[in-house]
């Protein structure tokens, strides 16, 4: 795998894998690392500090659709697998003030 970063906020930054961009027509596939600056926690309680996340973003519509989630213990995908799965009702216009923005820009220019 091979993370460029991509975009950052005072929350976190994003690096996609430049070796995982697909693009079929209008839909590039892609895994994007979303490694927060701070611990977050989910709904147990438990401490979290990073995302690897699959998703198919429509450079046409600029519709986001993730397809998979793995949640980390650590920063930048160390640590244990804290929780893996689909992502239920994942699909989203991006926003154009969004992290995500700057993911849409960057893969779509491919």
């Amino acid at each position: 795998m091979s993370y460029t970063k991509v975009a950052e906020n005072e929350n976190m930054i994003t690096y996609v894998d430049i070796d995982s961009i697909k693009r079929t027509g209008n839909l590039v596939k892609l895994k994007e690392i979303v490694d927060f600056k701070k611990s977050y926690f989910n709904k147990d309680g438990v401490e979290y500090r990073s995302h690897l996340i699959e998703q198919t973003i429509n450079c046409l519509t600029r519709e986001q659709k993730l397809d998979f989630i793995t949640i980390y213990t650590g920063p930048m995908l160390q640590g244990s697998i804290l929780e893996k799965g689909i992502a239920p009702d994942s699909k989203r216009i991006i926003p154009e003030t969004s992290l995500s923005y700057q993911t849409f820009k960057f893969v779509c220019s491919k």
